[in-house]
C-alpha cells in the first residue's frame, strides 16, 4: 500500500489529519534524560518515546534523528554531546584506495545501528499491544549525504565535476550500506523509512539527477516500505528532481513556498513539514502556532509533519532543521 493511500485511511479512522512531529530530542525533558544516553541505549530511548506518544497522542513515531550512526559502524571518528546530536569529526576518504578500506557495515554488529533497529521493534511491539494504528518509521542518511561524510560535503560537490567516477564509487558503496541498514529497520517493524539529504541542497539540478537520483531510486526498489525523502533549506531550485525520485513523500523545509511548487508534485506523492521550526515552534507563542498551522492545513496538508528540535549539523554537513 502506498504511504499516501494508508495516511488517507488512518486520518477517518482518526477523523482528521495525523499529526507527526519529528521531536525525539525534546522528549528528554519528559523523561529526565541525556540524548547522548537515548542515542546508545535502545531501552531508554524507546521509553522516551512512549512517554511523548501517551503525553501528546501524535501518530507516527520517528526515533532520534542521528546523522552519524553510519558513518560510526564505518568507523568514522564520532564526537557526542550531552544534549545534542553527535558529531562526524573526520572525512577520511580521498582516493578509490581509501575507499577501498571499508566494506559494508553489519547492522546487527556494527556501532550502534543496533539501537536503532532495537528501539523500532520495542515501539512496534508496543502500538502493537496498545495503539495499533500507528505507524513507526525509520531514519537513514541518504547515500549522498553519507558519501558526503566519507569525503566531506564540499569536497564531494566539488568532485562531481572534477572526480565524477570517484564520486560515483563512493555512492556506490554508500547506497549498499543505506540498503543494508534501511532492511534492518524494515525488518524491525518500520512501517516507512526517512532518507536524510541535507548535502543534496549544494547539487545543480542537473547534477542531482546524475549523483543522487539513480541511487535514491535503488534504495526505494531495494525495500518493501514506502520511503520519504527529507530535504533541508532552501530545495526550490531541486524541486522538479526532489519529485521524480519515485519517493512515497517529500519532507520539505520552511524556506520552500509551498504554493509554488505544488504543481510539480505528484498527486499520490504526500507532502510533510513546512512549518518553521525555529521562528514558529520555538519562539512564537501557543496561538501563533495554533493559527499558522491551521493556515497550512487549511492550504495544503495531506500528513502534517511539526519541526521542533534543534538542528542536525556537523561541521561539513548542512544545518538540518529537524
Amino acid at each position: 500500500m502506498k504511504l499516501i493511500e494508508r495516511i488517507q485511511k488512518l486520518s477517518k479512522k482518526h477523523n482528521g489529519l495525523l499529526v507527526a512531529p519529528l521531536a525525539g530530542y525534546p522528549g528528554t525533558q519528559l523523561t529526565g534524560t541525556k540524548i547522548v544516553d537515548l542515542i546508545k541505549n535502545a531501552d531508554l530511548q524507546a521509553e522516551t518515546l512512549i512517554t511523548m506518544q501517551k503525553h501528546f497522542g501524535f501518530d507516527i513515531i520517528f526515533p532520534f534523528m542521528d546523522l552519524s550512526v553510519e558513518a560510526e559502524a564505518l568507523g568514522l571518528e564520532i564526537e557526542f554531546h550531552d544534549d545534542g546530536a553527535p558529531d562526524v569529526r573526520e572525512h577520511p576518504v580521498t582516493s578509490l584506495e581509501d575507499l577501498e578500506k571499508f566494506h559494508v557495515p553489519d547492522p546487527a554488529v556494527d556501532g550502534r545501528m543496533k539501537v536503532f533497529t532495537d528501539t523500532i521493534r520495542f515501539l512496534k511491539t508496543y502500538t502493537q499491544a496498545h495503539v495499533n494504528e500507528i505507524l513507526i518509521a525509520g531514519y537513514v542518511s541518504s547515500p549522498f549525504t553519507l558519501a558526503g561524510l566519507l569525503m566531506g560535503a564540499e569536497n564531494i560537490a566539488i568532485n562531481t565535476l572534477l572526480e565524477p567516477e570517484f564520486c560515483h564509487a563512493t555512492m556506490n558503496f554508500a547506497t549498499s550500506c543505506v540498503i543494508s541498514y534501511a532492511k534492518a529497520q524494515q525488518e524491525s517493524g518500520a512501517d516507512n523509512v526517512v532518507l536524510l539529504d541535507p548535502t543534496a541542497v549544494l547539487l545543480s539540478p542537473d547534477l542531482y539527477d546524475i549523483f543522487v537520483k539513480p541511487y535514491i531510486e535503488r534504495v526505494t526498489k531495494a525495500l518493501d516500505i514506502p520511503v520519504v525523502l527529507h530535504v533541508c533549506g532552501q530545495t526550490t531550485p531541486i524541486m522538479k528532481n526532489l519529485a521524480n525520485t519515485q519517493v512515497d513523500a517529500l519532507s520539505l523545509d520552511s524556506d520552500v513556498n509551498l504554493p509554488k511548487i505544488m504543481p510539480l508534485i505528484p498527486s499520490d506523492m504526500v507532502v510533510i513539514g513546512n512549518i518553521n521550526p525555529v521562528k514558529t515552534m520555538l519562539h512564537s507563542d501557543t496561538k501563533e502556532v495554533h493559527a499558522e498551522t491551521r493556515n497550512l492545513i487549511k492550504k495544503w496538508a495531506t500528513i502534517l509533519i511539526l519541526f521542533s528540535v534543534p538542528a542536525v549539523t556537523s561541521p561539513q554537513t548542512p544545518h538540518c532543521k529537524t
